[in-house]
């Protein structure tokens, strides 16, 4: 390949950049962390897909009464990890965070860099929520909405019963743990913990959503969102066998974002 027709190639990279960049706010476009975003996934995915999603984090820092110059500044004066993290997060909302997440993820992420108070723990759900897909998020949904109104008559019946024989068993409940009877009835699931391993394994259709949403479970206990107490029964140890549940600090964080 000839010199000039190097050039040429590079020349037209560099257009190709700097017209995605011209489609955002003069001032967003000139952040660097932003510049080097888009230069970094250019040509992984189509430009139009970078536009947009750039172009969510603008309307959600104008729908958070955020300025851009804000927003400029703190990116700007950020310490080489806070850079890091800020810089690989992008990334991810950029060419990997599937759509149903995505609002998610910026939400948090913006919050991380515009608010000093629990930095910490916002990183650890941006490293959470890259890794759920719509089966976790469907989940999380529907433990926000068994905390708004859920049944909560086993709850009630478990706890009384304690009372009545002053168990210690008593301090691991509080008024957000979930039992797995409570969940089922509450979304007319009508699978009682004790058939939960036998159901995991069918293929059906009727059962399918419903292994889907076991999975999901035990996943975001492995990534610190779930809290799970097991059912251990003469001939069956086996870990689907769910008590109860309840939310970690993590986890409570992340539900006011779902």
């Amino acid at each position: 390949m000839k010199n000039n027709e190097k050039m040429e190639i590079v020349s037209e990279g560099v257009n190709s950049v700097s017209g995605v960049l011209s489609s955002f706010n003069p001032l967003f476009a000139t952040l660097p962390m932003i510049i080097f975003a888009v230069k970094r996934v250019f040509g992984l995915i189509q430009p139009e897909d970078i536009i947009k999603r750039i172009k969510i984090i603008e309307k959600k820092l104008e729908r958070d009464k955020i300025s851009i110059e804000d927003f400029k500044e703190k990116v700007n004066n950020l310490c080489e990890h806070d850079r890091y993290v800020f810089s690989n997060n992008l990334n991810n909302i950029i060419i990997d965070c599937i759509p149903e997440t995505v609002d998610i993820y910026i939400s948090i992420l913006i919050d991380m860099i515009m608010n000093d108070k629990e930095k910490d723990k916002r990183e650890e759900l941006c490293d959470i929520i890259k890794q759920l897909n719509v089966n976790d998020l469907n989940a999380l949904k529907m433990i926000n909405k068994y905390k708004d109104n859920g049944v909560r008559d086993c709850y009630n019946e478990r706890v009384n019963e304690l009372r009545k024989l002053d168990n210690q068993s008593l301090l691991f409940y509080n008024n957000e743990t979930i039992f797995w009877e409570d969940f089922s009835n509450t979304f007319h699931l009508n699978v009682s913990n004790l058939e939960i391993p036998i159901l995991f394994r069918e293929t059906s259709e009727k059962t399918e959503d419903f292994s889907f949403l076991i999975k999901s479970f035990i996943k975001l206990e492995k990534l610190g969102v779930l809290i799970i107490r097991w059912c251990t029964t003469v001939m069956s140890s086996t870990a689907l066998n769910i008590d109860s549940i309840e939310t970690s600090m993590f986890g409570d964080m992340l539900l006011r974002y779902v």
